[in-house]
């Protein structure tokens, strides 16, 4: 078996976009967002992110990501 060390974000991210597309990746991106969103002292910070987060599933559902 091979060890392999720790990934970088990026890294991180391609292989859950492989493993589970796009607008996945970003559905669970958003709800992550929501959650801080509720515990956040600046939640129009955070609001804004989420919707921008919700749009970009849209539209990676609309293309089939």
């Amino acid at each position: 078996m091979e060890i392999v060390g720790p990934k970088t974000l990026k890294e991180q991210l391609d292989i859950c976009i492989e493993e589970h597309g796009l607008a996945e990746v970003l559905d669970r991106l958003t709800d992550l967002a929501h959650e801080r969103c509720k515990r956040s002292e600046k939640p129009c910070d955070c609001t804004r992110i989420t919707n921008l987060l919700e749009e970009a599933t849209r539209e990676a559902l609309v293309s089939g990501f």
